[in-house]
């Protein structure tokens, strides 16, 4: 990249960057200045009008660091966004590429291309659409984002408004009395919606779903009919209105429980191949682990076996389901990891040479040795798990729903 040219912050509240050509990478620090490093040779233009910093325009990738405090507006970038550490309010128009929004002030976000991971807003969050998957996770305030797939959403403080057209996947936390019956929060998923939420909340929950409606581990049962349903819970404060076209789960679970997060970051250059790398083995090693918990569940808990071709069939395809879904998600974040190492690695050579690396993928791991039995391999398990939930149909112990819901735990 080019030398980095320094200016000073006094006087400048807020960034207003214009096009970015490739990807961006602004980075809040504690210095009283800014600094701006390019992968072209193209001049910067910039000038200061009312305390903004302007004509930040360029056809390549871009590196800024900048106060703290500092605001800022950016109009688009063609490649990869990110902007971290920078607690004044953040705006963005369009981001081509994925968008990575961490320790961030207030953040309003119009288009995202890619995927979208929004961590410690500390403010309200607003995103007009997203391409792909959105994970948010630590908003201070309302949170309201559109994305075309799946939304993973945890310990937001304030009304929802969440619409997917994949799956979603909630820890509830409460609105902090905020979402009213006539302000409720609301999470509308074309597919499934699990939700996870303390057996202690206080939250009155509106369901409605083209599939089934299930709960575990909650206080209250909810009254159903056919596939809607109503549950309060404690002094149902809050409103939570779920709308799915597949299924609803609720699990209730106790505060004090760990959390399971997921999380990634990216750089600019090489850098960035290596942190995509982790990030798809980190996603195919928490896949696998999970296949191996439920299977080891099922065999605690699915003690009988049996025959019966109707359930059988059933089973077998909601097993291979639940793998080829599995599957997809590994192969896409493997295919997006090598692309961004390619990227890098030919940016790389144009700029000068300094930087011929070659990144390979590092084998996965070894598995650790097993403590105690060996958990079945997943194709003799598929064949367990079927023929133990015939049995226990057999037996009178579950009913056919019942064995459909059993294998759908597995899809969520």
């Amino acid at each position: 990249m080019s030398t980095p040219q320094r200016f000073p912050a006094a006087g400048i509240t807020r960034l207003a960057i214009g096009d970015i050509g490739g990807d961006l990478l602004l980075r809040g620090w504690a210095q009283e200045e800014i600094q701006i490093r390019t992968s072209t040779d193209a001049p910067l233009d910039v000038e200061l009008v009312e305390g903004a910093l302007h004509g930040l325009k360029l056809p390549g990738d871009c590196v800024l660091r900048a106060p703290h405090a500092l605001a800022c507006s950016i109009e688009g970038v063609g490649g990869d966004g990110q902007v971290v550490e920078l607690h004044g309010q953040v705006q963005i128009r369009s981001v081509h590429g994925d968008l990575l929004l961490r320790d961030v002030g207030p953040a309003t976000v119009q288009h995202v291309g890619g995927d979208l991971v929004a961590r410690q807003v500390h403010g309200p969050l607003d995103v007009d659409h997203v391409g792909g998957d959105a994970t948010l996770v630590e908003i201070h305030g309302p949170c309201r984002v559109q994305a075309g797939g799946d939304v993973a959403v945890s310990q937001v403080r304030g009304p929802l408004e969440i619409t997917a057209g994949g799956d979603v996947s909630l820890r509830w936390q409460g609105a902090d009395g905020q979402a009213t019956e006539e302000a409720p929060s609301t999470v509308l998923a074309g597919g499934d919606i699990v939700v996870r939420l303390p057996t202690d909340a206080n939250v009155t929950l509106y369901l409605q779903a083209g599939g089934t409606i299930t709960s575990r581990r909650l206080p209250q049962e909810f009254s159903r009919s056919d596939n809607v349903g109503e549950l309060v819970l404690g002094e149902g404060t809050d409103q939570l209105r779920l709308t799915a076209g597949g299924d609803i789960t609720l699990v209730g679970r106790d505060r004090a429980e760990g959390r399971v997060e997921a999380d990634f970051d990216f750089e600019l250059g090489p850098e960035f191949a290596i942190r995509a790398g982790e990030l798809a083995q980190q996603i195919t090693e928490q896949v696998e682990s999970q296949v191996e918990m439920l299977t080891r569940q099922l065999d605690e808990r699915l003690s009988q076996l049996g025959t019966g071709e109707e359930i059988a069939a059933r089973v077998q395809q909601k097993v291979q389901q639940a793998m080829r879904r599995a599957e997809e998600k590994i192969a896409e974040a493997m295919r997006k990891a090598e692309k961004r190492a390619q990227d890098a690695e030919r940016s790389a050579r144009r700029h000068g040479g300094r930087r011929r690396h070659v990144y390979a993928w590092p084998p996965p791991p070894p598995p650790p040795p097993p403590k105690g039995p060996a958990a079945p391999r997943r194709s003799k398990a598929t064949e367990e798990e079927r023929m133990m939930i015939l049995r226990m149909v057999e037996a009178g112990k579950i009913s056919v729903e019942q064995a459909e819901q059993l294998l759908a735990a597995l899809e969520s």
